[in-house]
């Protein structure tokens, strides 16, 4: 089986914690019941879904809105999926959920693009954990509740950061990561973007499109880049945040764009960090993972951290960060590298209100990750 096949690029984690209370006699074992005050109620008006994983022909992207009633009801929504299955869009959402008192739930997802069933892990804030929970498919992604003063063109104008990944024309590994300008309008003025093809770099790309916003929330937005032109559903959760679905037959891509607030300088990245990323390994083909912390100056210098790294389940622990730096543009795009005794990782960066997006740079690993302020 193919990398992309046992490890989509587009990583999203979802954890499902089961206490074990303890055993009775023979084999039997005994779960304690869910503990909390969580209720059907909590899952209660218009929210946005994505998640990215695999289904029976590789990568499987989907995100879509749905409104649930409260009462364990999915009254209406809609979804867009794109697979090696073919590419459905605007498909229409039934159906009905559960929440459990511990914040752990269920959703059935009935639909003219096939029913699935995805489990929920309520956080805050309208916010939810997920994972596609059927024999037909797995991924990870997340559900937020949608703010509606936000589904128009005005609302999204201004600066948004992106990170998309996914699998290209052939099926190789390919991420992305970017930032545009849009007006009232929906024209994108300025933009600019950084994506790693299997191995293959193309940094500092322009970008130019435009973006539209229905009033149920869903739109639609084309890039045009350095590798063609990319057209995306797009699901709007508030004026600070949209998901993302490429629906081009190749290359298939997902993700999120955040909320850019300037000015931009070194100094926007300032202090200590914790960071994850995650892809492929595309020198040997094998799922490729790391993170760690470092502690920037505000400067351009990483002066200490560690990092962690999974190259296809061999591991390397708690390796220091040796040097670093870094540089920070007014137009938002950054550059990162962190160097260690097991070699030097490189970043395209760019600050957000979801964090800073990261694609690699390197020619052996196609990850994107976020980076966070501790």
């Amino acid at each position: 089986m193919a990398a992309h096949q046992r490890f989509p690029l587009f990583v999203a984690l979802t954890i499902f914690v089961l206490i074990l209370a303890g055993c009775g006699g023979g084999t039997s074992l005994k779960f304690p019941p869910p503990q909390g005050s969580f209720t059907n109620a909590n899952l209660n008006g218009s929210f946005a879904f994505s998640y990215s994983g695999s289904d029976a022909r590789g990568f499987l992207a989907a995100a879509g809105s749905f409104q649930a009633d409260g009462a364990g009801h999915i009254t209406s929504g809609m979804q867009d999926i794109n697979s090696g299955f073919g590419i459905v869009t605007n498909a229409g959402i039934t159906g009905t959920y559960t929440v459990r008192p511990d914040g752990r739930g269920t959703a059935n997802l009935n639909s003219t693009a096939g029913n699935t069933v995805i489990d929920f892990v309520l956080v805050s804030g309208g916010h939810a954990l997920v994972t596609r929970f059927d024999a037909n498919a797995a991924g990870s992604g997340t559900i937020d509740q949608q703010t509606s003063t936000a589904f128009s063109n005005a609302a999204l104008a201004g600066s948004f950061a992106f990170s998309v990944s996914g699998i290209d024309a052939v099926e190789n590994p390919l991420a992305a990561a970017g930032n545009f300008t849009s007006d009232a309008t929906g024209n994108i003025t300025a933009g600019v973007n950084d994506s790693n093809d299997n191995g293959g770099i193309l940094l500092n790309d322009p970008l130019t499109g435009t973006i539209t916003v229905g009033v149920s929330g869903r739109g639609t937005a084309t890039f045009n880049t350095g590798r063609g032109t990319l057209s995306f559903a797009l699901y709007v959760v508030d004026g600070s945040h949209v998901k993302l679905i490429e629906l081009d037959g190749t290359p298939v891509q997902a993700g999120d764009a955040f909320r850019q607030t300037g000015p931009f300088s070194n100094a926007s990245l300032s202090g200590p960090f914790a960071f994850t990323a995650a892809g492929a390994d595309v020198l040997n083909g094998v799922p490729f993972a790391a993170g760690g912390v470092f502690v920037s100056n505000g400067a351009g210098t990483i002066s200490s951290g560690t990092q962690d790294f999974n190259d296809g389940g061999v591991l390397t622990t708690n390796a220091t960060v040796v040097s670093g730096s870094y540089s920070m543009a007014a137009n938002g795009r950054g550059t990162l590298s962190l160097a260690t005794s097991s070699g030097t990782s490189s970043y395209a960066i760019y600050p957000s209100s979801g964090g800073v997006l990261a694609v690699q740079t390197d020619i052996r690993f196609v990850t994107i990750g976020t980076v966070l302020q501790q």
